[in-house]
């Protein structure tokens, strides 16, 4: 699914071929104010996981998507380490405040548009 399906602030994103080594950018809209990150895969399993690296935007770190099979489901997580840089380190824990519950709210999207799939 393309990412703005369920991420509520993308307003633009692209993706290279899945798979260790693709790039991509994510474009947001946070309140007004546009912020586009670049990431690199670098580590992949089809089903399993995708580990990455924001390697260019106002934030720095790592993150990864996990899934793992749970009776007849499956459980989704995110991890994100991330440091803001610039004047977004100014917003300090109130920055990790939002960026969690919009997570929170852009996982439950994704969950409700992938279980209404045949």
């Amino acid at each position: 699914r393309y990412i703005g399906d369920w991420s509520s602030d993308v307003c633009s994103s692209d993706l290279g071929s899945p798979g260790i080594g693709t790039t991509g950018y994510d474009t947001v809209d946070a309140n007004g104010r546009r912020m586009t990150a670049e990431w690199e895969v670098y580590d992949w399993e089809d089903g399993s996981h995708a580990r990455w690296n924001l390697i260019s935007g106002p934030i720095k770190g790592t993150g990864e998507y996990i899934c793992v099979p749970e009776g007849d489901g499956t459980r989704f997580t995110l991890e994100a380490h991330i440091s803001p840089t610039g004047w977004y380190r100014l917003m300090g824990p109130l920055f990790g405040w939002i960026g969690r519950r919009q997570n929170g709210r852009d996982v439950e999207r994704l969950k409700e548009l992938l279980e209404e799939q045949p």
